[in-house]
């Protein structure tokens, strides 16, 4: 029980981990307007439409790595043999997929990059999966 506590738990601070890298340096790369009030959603709004295309990109790669990343790292803590459960990096999963549903929700992201999102970072969990499954 503990080995999967500790799956668990590696996963999710290896995804969050590589969240804030990647957002770090595309902070570097195209820096957001200062100022900005967190709690005025028209400077909110008015932030997320002047990014440039190539922030939402790397966000993309971002949050797809940090998925990969993290149930990878869940299933080979946790254990690869046969009977196995792989109930740590499905946990690991899930809840990166909430927090990344969260954000859609506090921010206004392009619907491309939301629909992309769906579509990416379940595959990327599903390839660690498979990865990790041999």
């Amino acid at each position: 029980m503990g080995k999967k506590i500790a799956a668990v738990i590696a996963g999710i601070m290896i995804a969050f981990s590589t969240v804030m890298f990647v957002e770090w340096a595309s902070h570097r790369l195209w820096p957001v307007a200062k100022n900005i009030d967190f709690n005025n959603a028209q400077q909110v709004k008015q932030m997320m439409a002047a990014m440039p295309l190539q922030s939402f990109i790397s966000l993309l790669f971002g949050w797809t790595l940090a998925m990969f990343l993290g149930v990878f790292v869940a299933r080979k803590i946790s254990g690869l043999k046969a009977n196995t459960t792989r109930a740590p990096a499905l946990i690991v999963a899930g809840f990166f997929g909430l927090a990344t549903s969260a954000n859609f929700l506090l921010l206004p992201h392009p619907v491309w990059l939301i629909v992309l999102t769906a579509l990416l970072l379940p595959a990327s969990a599903w390839l660690a999966l498979r990865l990790t499954n041999h």
